[in-house]
């Protein structure tokens, strides 16, 4: 499979034949893509990394954005080399024994702090900045449509048969000010702003807090 050419760069300008923060995968001919120079291996690290381009398993995850500890092989060798492990923690008591005492610093917690202080020293990857921005994006939105559905229900608790409804005739009608309508509501008034930006309906700077409010002439 044939390079196209550079598709982005690394922060030191390095020339990237596959965009940072992701690792192309061919599932078909389970092969991964280097970004260095664009070719497709069965495995990169040191078979390939070190003896062609020079640099390590690690400093090539750091420099292309990946992961610290992001496979850079196949699929299909990720899974045989999980079988094997467990193969050898089967067969072999010793490495069971190293396993257990890992197990055990797990528990009393020096593993964790001994992470937390490496990765204080370490930059965080573009693969793993982009992990959490969809996280926060999916909690954000998450939280956002518990929100509206609460008010949904106090509205409709107090006889309106939508939010909108509610907006259209606190609002639009009896021209409320914005705290009362999220004092009624039991929310914030910029959630109340918010929802008068989705709706179309303002807001009318005149009546948010702090303002006073004027009659239409």
């Amino acid at each position: 499979m044939a390079a196209r050419g550079y598709v982005d760069q690394a922060v030191d300008g390095t020339p990237l034949y596959a965009a940072r923060g992701e690792l192309p995968v061919d599932v078909d001919e389970q092969r991964v893509q280097c970004h260095l120079c664009g070719g497709w291996y069965r495995a990169l690290g040191s078979s390939h990394l070190w003896r062609t381009h020079g640099v390590t398993a690690d400093a090539y995850r750091e420099l292309v954005g990946l992961r610290p500890r992001h496979p850079l092989w196949a699929s299909d060798l990720i899974e045989a080399h999980s079988e094997r492990l467990h193969a050898r923690l089967v067969a072999e008591p010793r490495l069971r024994s190293a396993m257990a005492k890992g197990h055990a610093l797990a528990r009393r917690g020096e593993l964790q702090r001994e992470a937390m202080s490496r990765l204080g020293e370490r930059r965080t990857s573009l693969e793993r900045e982009r992990q959490l921005a969809a996280a926060g994006a999916r909690l954000g939105n998450g939280r956002a449509a518990a929100f509206r559905r609460r008010c949904e229900l106090r509205a409709e608790a107090l006889g309106f048969t939508d939010l909108a409804g509610y907006y259209q005739r606190r609002y639009g009608d009896e021209r409320r000010r914005l705290d009362e309508i999220a004092s009624e509501l039991g929310c914030a008034e910029s959630a109340v702003r918010g929802d008068l930006q989705r709706l179309g309906l303002g807001p009318d700077r005149t009546r948010s807090h702090g303002a006073r409010w004027q009659s239409p002439r």
